[in-house]
């Protein structure tokens, strides 16, 4: 690196002299010099870039050894790193090491020294904004990144969630996400994984249900406790529930934002959102009824949209609500011969009966005017 700054420090020097010369009249001397200052400049790049560039197998030749280092509150940090796992990361074929690791500019390189692991992992972590530079313009939108703003450490950072030397292509599985959330979010991890949702991702692996992401976002994570993430929450689950491919493989309802949004629940959410300050118990959203994380089919006793709580679930909102007060829900069933039948026959005899009444009202209406036009003609006629 001394070499470097020498080289460039004589081209600083040399350059301005050399095009002072051209231009009092000695081009021929200065033309010459300045072809020798830009060719050592250019050596000087080349020599500082090649004394930089460590490559990634000297590194290893000491951290794939059991190594340890010792942070200043006294606890160890392993820093062995596995030369297999970083070559089949999505880094390995793509970065030196001292692409995140840029203070280490030759070896054997100095010891690193931090207060303890969490400021080891904060100090890192700006390194993945070098490339990721969108990413993390989104998890600065994110709760996470308000948590660590407050001086809580303990908010993830890119490390926590993709790991440090084996990032895989695509960022994480589904099934690891879940897991991986649970780190931090354990006890709501627990209520997820034996819900309708989390049973079948984490127990049987099926792509089709949501995972952590699916409703909270990789790195733009709201936070939910605001109304602007529970306004949105009617929309969040019709994404998977009205499409119509998916939900008859299960042989659920697609009508269910459509049912929703013309109940008096769906009418007042939709009132709401054109509104600046709703309040944050504007009214029941799915999750009220069906549960946030620990959603469970409707035949299912724990069910809160099951027929032995459903009671309960409406009470909630609805203190005092009598026996017979869920009687009127349709399970998000638009009325048929075959799912409430009365409700739909109701519906049609008033489907036919409303227009027939508008229909005659018009029409005794209409024989009355003709009536009144002719009987004031007649009158007119006799006093001629």
């Amino acid at each position: 690196m001394l070499g470097f700054f020498l080289v460039t420090l004589l081209a600083a020097v040399l350059i301005p002299f050399a095009v002072l010369r051209r231009r009092r009249g000695r081009g021929e001397v200065a033309r010459g010099t300045l072809k020798v200052v830009v060719a050592l400049t250019f050596l000087g790049i080349a020599w500082g870039s090649a004394q930089a560039v460590i490559p990634n197998e000297a590194c290893l030749g000491c951290h794939r050894n059991p190594i340890f280092t010792t942070l200043k509150d006294g606890s160890k940090v392993s820093l062995q790193i596995s030369g297999d796992d970083f070559a089949k990361s999505v880094h390995g074929n793509r970065l030196l090491c001292t692409g995140c690791h840029r203070n280490i500019t030759k070896l054997p390189h100095p010891p690193e020294s931090f207060a303890n692991r969490r400021a080891l992992t904060l100090n890192y972590s700006q390194a993945c904004t070098i490339c990721h530079s969108r990413k993390f313009r989104e998890f600065q939108e994110s709760i996470h990144l308000q948590i660590l703003s407050r001086g809580d450490s303990r908010a993830p950072l890119c490390a926590d969630c993709h790991g440090a030397h084996k990032v895989t292509e695509g960022g994480l599985g589904r099934g690891q996400v879940s897991l991986t959330c649970a780190n931090c979010h354990s006890e709501i991890f627990e209520a997820f994984r034996w819900s309708v949702h989390g049973n079948a991702l984490v127990g049987a692996g099926n792509p089709d249900v949501p995972t952590c992401t699916t409703c909270h976002r990789s790195h733009a994570i709201q936070d939910p406790r605001k109304v602007a993430f529970r306004i949105d929450i009617p929309k969040l689950c019709a994404d998977c529930h009205r499409n119509k491919t998916l939900m008859d493989k299960y042989g659920l309802s697609t009508e269910v934002i459509s049912t929703y949004l013309q109940d008096f629940h769906g009418v007042s959410v939709g009132l709401y959102r054109r509104q600046e300050n709703a309040p944050v118990r504007l009214t029941a959203v799915c999750t009220d009824c069906h549960g946030i994380h620990d959603i469970r089919s409707s035949w299912e006793s724990q069910a809160g949209v099951g027929e032995a709580n459903l009671l309960r679930t409406c009470q909630k909102c609805h203190p005092g609500a009598p026996p017979n007060f869920p009687d009127a829900w349709l399970s998000h069933y638009i009325p048929s011969p075959k799912r409430a039948p009365l409700v739909y026959y109701v519906k049609l005899f008033y489907l036919f009966f409303l227009p027939g009444v508008v229909i005659c009202v018009g029409v005794h209406v209409g024989l009355d005017l003709i009536h009144e036009v002719k009987a004031r003609r007649a009158m007119r006629e006799r006093k001629i």
